[in-house]
């Protein structure tokens, strides 16, 4: 009973440090919104058979598809879906009970409850893959917590959001994924130079596609990003930088990348760059 109130405490203390209402809109998982949804179908199932963890919730978001057509055929079970996410949910409470190093110093484990917010806001944007399958639908939605009150609130956006080229340590991409021009909008409200940080990552960055991040599902993810940036007039000009200045190193047939990464000391199994 002493531990259930000691998390009960913990848990109303990070709910006033941290937010889950952003009002995400998600992503529309309709070909009509982007041609690729209808793409790389196989390789994307194939990542998400082989191991759920392969990807974050924001990639299941742009993912649904794939999703949606192995919980039909029971290929992925929704008690492997329940398992998947509640683990996620348990390690970002876990965390919440570490006093000696800061929440947001812990693998920035509070992006994940962000993504689970957005999976769920295009969970229900993709109406037509909800009328193809009602009922995975429903089982998907009542299985995927929104983790309330464990995600960042937006005041902390500027000091969390981190343009370093050192691989594993930049967090930049993961807030731009959720945020689009909100992101640049909160980071220069603090920063008159932030604009030219995020232009200079925009025109120096290329994403790798692999096994597990299938190349269609990369481009899914900038072309997701592209579209909210056009959404702001005052980011239109960087969604053409984006356009011009990122792009995709196809990796996705090379099953040694993570082992061969890891020989040069980037551990690629537990760091994501983008």
């Amino acid at each position: 009973m002493k531990h259930i109130m000691i998390l009960i405490v913990l848990l109303v203390s990070a709910q006033k440090n941290f937010s889950q209402d952003y009002g995400f809109s998600g992503v529309n998982n309709n070909p009509s919104v982007d041609a690729d949804f209808a793409n790389g179908s196989e390789q994307i199932g194939l990542s998400i058979k082989e191991n759920l963890s392969n990807l974050n919730l924001y990639e299941y978001a742009h993912s649904l598809p794939e999703l949606y057509d192995l919980m039909e055929s029971g290929e992925v079970t929704i008690q492997q879906w329940r398992t998947f996410v509640d683990s996620l949910e348990q390690t970002v409470v876990m965390h919440l009970e570490d006093t000696i190093r800061p929440y947001w110093a812990v693998q920035y484990l509070g992006l994940i409850p962000l993504q689970a917010q957005f999976f769920l806001a295009s969970l229900e944007k993709s109406n037509s893959l909800r009328a193809r399958y009602p009922d995975t639908y429903i089982l998907i939605k009542e299985n995927t917590p929104v983790m309330e009150g464990l995600g960042y609130k937006r005041a902390n956006l500027d000091s969390l959001v981190t343009f370093t080229d050192v691989v594993g340590t930049s967090t930049f991409w993961y807030f731009l994924q959720l945020f689009g021009c909100d992101l640049v909008r909160e980071l220069q409200q603090t920063s008159a130079n932030a604009k030219n940080k995020v232009i200079l990552k925009l025109q120096n960055t290329t994403v790798v596609s692999t096994y597990k991040t299938p190349f269609f599902l990369q481009k899914r993810k900038l072309q997701s990003i592209q579209r909210s940036l056009e959404s702001g007039d005052d980011c239109s000009d960087l969604s053409n930088i984006l356009f011009q200045g990122t792009g995709i190193l196809i990796k996705d047939d090379d099953r040694n990348y993570f082992s061969d990464k890891k020989k040069e000391g980037i551990d690629f199994y537990k760091v994501k760059t983008f």
